[in-house]
């Protein structure tokens, strides 16, 4: 009996593990049904698994609020949530690593409304030129859904022979930005007469 009870609950513990890292998806369809909820953090993701499904035509950037359509170009991955409040959401890529690992690092993080690959618009990105961590801000709107794409510029031509990146390796969190604390006013502070009584 005790063995029964010990293979159901490692059994409820794979599964969960395996929902926790399902989130996201290669598509818009796989990631929008796997949403995210923030706050959201996840440990060694990495875009190996996906496909270069979504590549940005320059005719829906708009520069400077999204980033340039090389960066994405590369292995990509989406993460998709819908916004509970208006306001900034901060997103956070640590211990970024490509592969093959003696590549350069250079990777992307672009926003959308709607999918990237059908329609969608670019509401903000950034991109880095071999930052091992990279944070991007953009202002959601309260019932908006949003996509978030991690990418990367694949090919740098600089290199003889070309350095190709197949995908990067990355931890990732994703929250809303809390407003600043709103100091109370002080009263009774008179400089002029030497009265501080209100501190």
């Amino acid at each position: 009996m005790k063995k029964i009870f010990t293979l159901i609950l490692l059994m409820v513990f794979l599964l969960k593990a395996g929902t926790i890292n399902a989130q996201g998806g290669d598509n818009c369809a796989i990631a929008s049904g796997s949403p995210v909820v923030l706050p959201f953090t996840a440990v060694g993701k990495s875009t190996c698994t996906g496909v270069d499904n979504y590549n940005a035509p320059l005719a829906t950037m708009t520069v400077p609020t999204c980033i340039d359509p090389g960066f994405t170009q590369g292995k990509d991955w989406l993460y998709y949530f819908t916004a509970t409040t208006t306001g900034p959401v901060l997103i956070q890529l640590t211990n970024i690593t490509t592969t093959p690992a003696t590549s350069p690092r250079w990777p992307s993080i672009s926003v959308w409304s709607g999918c990237p690959g059908s329609g969608g618009t670019c509401v903000g990105g950034i991109a880095a030129l071999t930052y091992s961590a990279m944070i991007m801000q953009f202002n959601a709107t309260a019932l908006q859904s949003y996509y978030i794409m991690i990418d990367s510029y694949p090919v740098i031509i600089n290199t003889v022979p070309p350095d190709t990146i197949d995908c990067i390796n990355y931890n990732i969190s994703i929250d809303y930005t809390p407003a600043p604390t709103v100091q109370p006013t002080s009263t009774n502070i008179g400089f002029e007469q030497g009265d501080f009584s209100g501190w």
